[in-house]
């Protein structure tokens, strides 16, 4: 597992140590993370890709545009509001925006 801060440098052990801590958490706006979680059952291994987005609506409708394709399309979920799409070249991705609003959806 390895997580780069803005400057593109390494982490200390220090600055990993809530990453292992848990791995699945909301990271300030610049960092970017990676996770490691279990697999379920017959699911074979595999990379989850999400980038953080100002507005998943749009950025759906604008992947279709440029020949992506939007596998889910856009919807709520606790704390946040994602897509799932596809690229032209079969890369499947998550963007998801932030929506405090959203926590209500978790109970």
């Amino acid at each position: 597992m390895t997580l780069y801060l803005p400057e593109h440098r390494r982490t200390t052990a220090a600055e990993m140590a809530p990453v292992r801590e848990r791995p699945a958490r909301v990271w300030p706006r610049g960092l970017v993370a990676t996770a490691i979680a279990a697999v379920q059952g017959d699911q074979p291994p595999h990379w989850g890709v999400t980038f953080a987005v100002d507005d998943a609506d749009a950025i759906a409708a604008r992947a279709t545009e440029l020949g992506g394709q939007v596998v889910v399309p856009p919807f709520d979920a606790p704390w946040v509001r994602m897509t799932i799409i596809t690229d032209p070249q079969g890369a499947t991705f998550t963007a998801s925006k932030f929506v405090p609003e959203n926590k209500e959806l978790a109970a």
